[in-house]
């Protein structure tokens, strides 16, 4: 007669492979706190522009519907237009 014996392997946090615990924290929490970095940042770069009130609104309003996008294009096209306009102005 043959005994079958199964082995069963329990991963929980903690638990016998640290590595993939780190590997599944640098996937998931570091691009969240890149993301919220991003945004903050955005927010606080549109607030203390030279803009008026009524495209820092806008711009605010745009970054909290779309975050990703809106902070992307705010740092690559909006603050430099945005200097631009205020050196212009003056």
């Amino acid at each position: 007669m043959h005994t079958l014996h199964t082995h069963h392997t329990v991963l929980a946090a903690g638990g016998s492979q640290p590595f993939f615990d780190w590997l599944l924290v640098a996937v998931t929490v570091f691009p969240v706190l890149v993301y919220v970095a991003l945004l903050i940042a955005s927010l606080i770069s549109i607030v203390s522009s030279p803009l008026s009130r009524g495209p820092k609104v806008l711009w605010a309003i745009f970054t909290l519907v779309a975050p990703l996008a809106a902070s992307i294009i705010w740092f690559f096209i909006g603050r430099r237009e945005a200097r631009l306009r205020a050196t212009a102005a003056s």
